[in-house]
């Protein structure tokens, strides 16, 4: 029997409103959910069906993300409102609980080769998704 088998739990840090609605992703899938974030006031965004936990914490804090069994979680997603921010916390994820799928957030997406080396985590860059969707708007438009 494998010991460090991840479970199904989700840890997502920074309540935005792409956080919440991950974290609702994730909660109708079934997974135990966490998110996390340093202002209580960013709650509001989550929905009353939600049924995972809001937690108020640092996400950047290793001491904060072991209380909430970082280690256990078989993915965590930093969307926090700061590149740096999500870069440091996608690298903690990886490096010190070796967790298996981690996302992460970046508004510039220049910052990206700062965590290229690590395999097991995806960038979310909104600029390139909407490239990626102009494009395949404009060749779909071609065709015509």
């Amino acid at each position: 029997m494998e010991t460090n088998k991840k479970s199904k739990s989700v840890l997502v840090c920074g309540c935005s409103k792409l956080g919440a609605h991950i974290a609702q992703y994730y909660s109708k899938k079934g997974y135990n959910v966490t998110v996390l974030d340093i202002d209580k006031v960013s709650f509001r965004k989550v929905r009353e069906n939600f049924s995972g936990a809001t937690v108020i914490g640092d996400a950047t804090d290793i001491d904060v993300l072991r209380h909430e069994a970082a280690e256990k979680c078989e993915t965590i997603v930093a969307v926090t409102d700061r590149d740096n921010t999500n870069i440091f916390i996608s690298e903690i994820a990886s490096v010190i609980f070796n967790t298996p799928k981690i996302y992460v957030r970046l508004n510039d997406e220049d910052m990206a080769d700062l965590i290229t080396e690590y395999n097991n985590i995806n960038i979310l860059s909104p600029f390139l998704l909407c490239m990626d969707e102009f494009s395949r708007n404009e060749r779909e438009g071609a065709d015509e």
